[in-house]
């Protein structure tokens, strides 16, 4: 049975989160450049000029993948995302593909980078937890029909994020708000991060020191080469020994951001390394607290979401998406 967590004392929140505080490696600056060149977090807003002069995709284009996007996830499980951004989904998983398989795990063992450590304590586990068990008692009243104070996955993933790492926090509504609700969802106070995609979420923890990656695992097809847009099969290698190899030393607790089909769903996955054997948990906005374990089943429902959610976009709107996962490696102050 999964642990219940109650309140814990909360730590005054860290100041200065949009401002670098890592050593980054030219890799690491490489891919925030290509990110910044549409994003800029310090501002929260789509540097629009640039963006059109890039010339893979124009914002029009942009709104409708997102709206298609947003009706795809609706259809699948109930959410429904904001759709009033432009999507740059595209662009920044390009840049994630150009930037390569990243080098930074032995910088968080290296001399003299004692800032940073991925051991999270319990009470940070705890307040992350509690948000969760929030999001689904808050769900508890919303119509049969339809999620209205249900966070969506982006703004989940950001309101734990907020706990877990102590981030300041901003108030947001808990979706976006759509013709014929009863009411405006709830409100939540979310770390300071964008809700446009999990990329450019995770890219300005990133460049904040508060994250390292990402990598980028492909599925593949029939034939056994990279899926890209065709029928993903298998995953080309282990999310699950991925996240393990990660997670090496008993008494800590590990965190990772993933993003699953490209961006289309987000999740944070806590990893209890408390005991002799690490155990893992897969939390986003359906789940309560630490109800699903996937200690041994993370590849298999990482592929049967893909699988899924990949046919069911082909099946009603003819589109075929990109099925990349990546993974985040998450990381406090020492």
């Amino acid at each position: 049975m999964s642990p219940t967590y109650g309140l814990v004392p909360d730590p005054a929140p860290e100041e200065g989160l949009l401002e670098p505080e890592a050593t980054l490696t030219e890799q690491e600056m490489a891919y925030l450049a290509e990110v910044g060149e549409i994003y800029d977090p310090g501002l929260g807003e789509l540097s629009r000029e640039r963006l059109a002069d890039d010339g893979e995709r124009d914002l029009e284009d942009g709104r409708e993948l997102l709206a298609d996007r947003a009706e795809l996830f609706d259809e699948l499980t109930g959410e429904t995302e904001d759709t009033t951004v432009d999507d740059i989904v595209e662009r920044v998983a390009g840049a994630l593909a150009r930037r390569g398989a990243p080098a930074l795990e032995a910088e968080l063992q290296a001399p003299g980078s004692q800032k940073w450590t991925i051991c999270f304590t319990a009470a940070d586990v705890a307040r992350a937890v509690r948000v969760y068990e929030e999001n689904v008692d808050a769900a508890a009243s919303d119509p049969s029909d339809q999620h209205i104070d249900r966070c969506s996955c982006i703004v989940m993933l950001n309101v734990g994020l907020g706990q877990l790492l102590n981030l300041r926090t901003r108030d947001h509504p808990a979706r976006g708000f759509q013709r014929g609700m009863p009411h405006r969802p709830r409100r939540v106070q979310m770390g300071v991060l964008t809700t446009e995609t999990i990329e450019l979420a995770m890219a300005q923890l990133v460049r904040a020191g508060r994250a390292t990656g990402p990598l980028r695992i492909d599925f593949t097809d029939r034939r056994g080469r990279r899926a890209g847009t065709l029928p993903p099969v298998a995953l080309a290698s282990s999310v699950l020994a991925a996240v393990t190899a990660r997670s090496p030393d008993a008494g800590c607790w590990y965190a990772f951001g993933l993003s699953l089909m490209d961006g289309f769903h987000s999740v944070l996955l806590l990893v209890d390394h408390t005991g002799a054997k690490p155990r893992i948990y897969w939390l986003d906005q359906f789940t309560r607290g630490m109800s699903r374990e996937v200690t041994t089943t993370l590849d298999d429902e990482i592929t049967t979401f893909t699988q899924t959610s990949w046919r069911h976009v082909l099946d009603t709107k003819g589109k075929r998406f990109s099925t990349p996962i990546r993974l985040w490696h998450l990381r406090k102050r020492a």
